[in-house]
């Protein structure tokens, strides 16, 4: 049987100022009809930069040198071999589904722009062709009609599984396709893609930083490391008997619900401790919603207390955070922070509110976006000092990256000479400038692979036992939740349906949603995208 992808040796490297740089090196890898492989490793381990060179979609000043063979075509990395072959015969579906649709135009016309020009011409055929993709990833026709802003991020993404299977090619790529998604909804995805493989017989190639998301897709798995595989083989191989000390380490970073956990100090919860923060009936209707955003949710954070918040996209929990923070106004309800009580913000004094800043900080969860990336880390973190009337000379804001275990060197560099994890931890820095009480969370770890993630809980740990400091961890990933709070709020519509301690809660959970969330945690095993959702209620 042919391949229909062949890759051999390949490398990519860069040249600046005379010097040549290797960025990619030795890549073998090979796909079949109907056969699901896994790219997976950090970020930067050259994992997306082997998807652009098979598809010819390589930077400008980067160079690929090897064989690449796509559907019985050489085109060894040639842009002008490969365009024509791009959606024809292999399509690339991108990570994030909030920015892969324009979204100023209707989903109908997005979808007919990939179709044959005797369909386009033809408005009946149009029409119907369109409905006929829309409904191979299950949604219905009226889809068709609406602007990428109207629709949710699952159905975004299968728009874009559409986009990318409308000129059906015989290889489809996906780069972290699931990741800006909540858990049942990148099973439903996945689930989706898997479907659509098998009834088309495609070639599959996953990118992603998951391991359980990977082991439960692909038949083979690939770990890449600084540009190099590292080890490759069977997933059921690589999962029971990893050789290299990296993917074993990858390993031991991936979040379960089942890895027993070592306890650290100041973990346990002291409900005697006084409440720092106190939500009362807090609802939020924005303006032409049918439905509360929001809907009569009471919350309690303790002194040095950590409390999660779990729950799908649009059941309410940044919504929830965002009020509390002040960057939301309520629409009924009240908070209390250290003993104040007040039904919004802009209830407050202008001394209130500047107290209550530097008592309540958040990090958001896209470093990339989070900070300014025209000014210097130095510069960022001296002017949160000042801000707060605290020392900023350059010593100060070195200590801060001193204290989220960044070296001093990093003032002088902007966010882009940054890793993800980096950046993070710098957004981490910038918060604790005003010596929060209360850090809140936001999906601060959902954008950064394994490994990175495993470092920023630590830090988090060690920052809340050092400082005494509450935390607020805002997230749709209950394996992480696990290993950072003590007690668990989970939501949904706008409501919390259940709350209790962490370990209670996702062991002995009482509401049929919360089942329904853990039942949609990726594991290992390929049945996990098989067992059927258990309706709430």
């Amino acid at each position: 049987m042919r391949a229909l992808l062949e890759v051999r040796g390949l490398g990519v490297t860069r040249s600046r100022d005379g010097e040549t740089v290797t960025l990619l090196s030795d890549v073998d890898l090979a796909v079949g009809p109907g056969e699901s492989v896994a790219l997976v490793g950090e970020s930067g381990s050259g994992k997306t930069l082997t998807a652009r060179s098979i598809l010819g979609l390589l930077p400008a000043g980067l160079t690929a040198t090897g064989s690449i063979i796509v559907d019985g075509v050489t085109v060894d990395g040639d842009p002008a071999k490969t365009k024509p072959l791009r959606g024809e015969r292999v399509a690339l579906l991108m990570q994030d589904p909030f920015t892969l649709l324009n979204p100023l135009r209707r989903v109908g016309p997005q979808l007919a722009d990939a179709l044959p020009s005797a369909v386009r011409r033809n408005p009946a055929a149009r029409s119907q062709e369109v409905e006929r993709r829309l409904a191979e990833v299950g949604l219905d026709a009226k889809v068709a009609g609406q602007f990428p802003f109207q629709l949710s991020g699952g159905m975004r993404q299968r728009v874009g599984v559409a986009a990318a299977l409308v000129r059906d090619p015989v290889l489809l790529i996906a780069d972290e396709p699931t990741t800006a998604l909540d858990v049942t909804t990148q099973r439903e995805v996945l689930r989706l893609i898997r479907r659509v493989q098998a009834d088309r017989g495609m070639g599959f190639i996953l990118i992603t930083h998951d391991l359980r998301v990977a082991f439960s897709m692909c038949e083979r798995v690939l770990v890449l490391k600084d540009g190099r595989v590292v080890e490759s083989g069977p997933t059921q191989e690589i999962r029971a008997n990893p050789r290299e000390e990296y993917t074993k380490r990858l390993l031991d970073a991936e979040p379960s619900l089942d890895k027993p956990l070592p306890p650290w100090p100041g973990a346990a919860v002291h409900d005697a401790a006084p409440a720092l923060l106190r939500t009362v009936d807090l609802s939020k209707t924005f303006p032409g919603s049918a439905s509360p955003a929001l809907d009569s949710v009471s919350i309690t954070v303790h002194e040095g207390e950590a409390v999660g918040v779990v729950g799908e996209s649009g059941s309410g929990k940044t919504t929830l955070a965002r009020c509390v923070v002040g960057l939301e106004t309520p629409t009924a309800g009240s908070i209390e922070f250290a003993g104040k009580e007040f039904d919004s913000w802009a209830s407050l004094s202008g001394a209130d509110r500047r107290r209550l800043r530097g008592d309540v900080q958040m990090v958001f969860q896209d470093p990339y976006s989070s900070l300014n990336p025209m000014r210097s880390i130095g510069a960022t973190l001296s002017e949160i000092l000042h801000a707060f009337g605290k020392p900023s000379r350059r010593p100060d804001a070195e200590a801060l990256l001193e204290r989220v275990g960044l070296p001093t060197a990093y003032a002088q560099r902007r966010p882009a000479a940054l890793s993800g994890g980096q950046r993070q931890r710098v957004a981490i820095a910038r918060a604790l400038a005003a010596q929060p009480r209360l850090l809140i969370c936001d999906e601060a770890v959902s954008a950064l692979d394994v490994s990175v993630q495993a470092q920023i809980l630590e830090l988090l740990r060690e920052l809340r036992t050092d400082l005494g400091m509450a935390l607020l961890f805002v997230t749709h990933d209950l394996a992480v939740v696990r290993e950072i709070t003590d007690r668990l709020y989970v939501m949904q519509g706008g409501r919390c349906v259940e709350s209790g301690p962490t370990d209670r809660v996702l062991t002995m959970p009482e509401d049929a949603y919360t089942r329904q969330l853990l039942q949609a945690v990726p594991r290992e095993d390929p049945s996990w995208l098989n067992r059927r959702r258990t309706p709430p209620g």
